[in-house]
């Protein structure tokens, strides 16, 4: 089996190449599915159709890429984006202390980074200690 991880249109489609050329079954792994590839471009939402057609199953990050599995009626497992967090210690920051977000992830266009420091803007006319860090690459200029 082989997996392949959707990003790159031309990445996903040579990790396609593969598999098929020598007969091999092969998953993809998605958190995309109805829901979310509207907010791909045209070529994105081509090669994610093209794919998930091709792969013989899904492991889906998210429910909207299950349920994508399940539409084209390819078997899914559900395996979520997920933290444990009994294992980290809850604590209160003081007043004096500043509030930090932070937002781990590609910095590309279908993530919302612009939509979050859109929101950051209107927190900060109430809330003015509140700071955002963001981790992640990608292309760091507004379009």
């Amino acid at each position: 089996m082989v997996v392949i991880q959707e990003y790159s249109p031309y990445v996903v489609l040579s990790g396609l190449l593969w598999p098929k050329a020598a007969g091999r079954p092969c998953v993809v792994t998605t958190d995309v599915g109805p829901v979310l590839k509207r907010h791909l471009n045209q070529l994105q939402r081509w090669v994610h159709n093209l794919v998930n057609e091709s792969v013989e199953g899904l492991l889906a990050r998210t429910q909207d890429a299950w349920d994508e599995g399940r539409s084209r009626q390819k078997p899914a497992l559900l395996a979520p984006h997920a933290v444990t967090t009994h294992f980290y210690e809850s604590v209160r920051p003081s007043a004096q202390q500043p509030r930090r977000l932070i937002q781990v992830g590609s910095l590309i266009q279908r993530k919302g980074v612009d939509l979050l420091l859109k929101a950051l803007v209107r927190v900060r006319n109430y809330r003015p200690e509140v700071e955002l860090m963001l981790v992640g690459a990608g292309n760091h200029e507004s379009r």
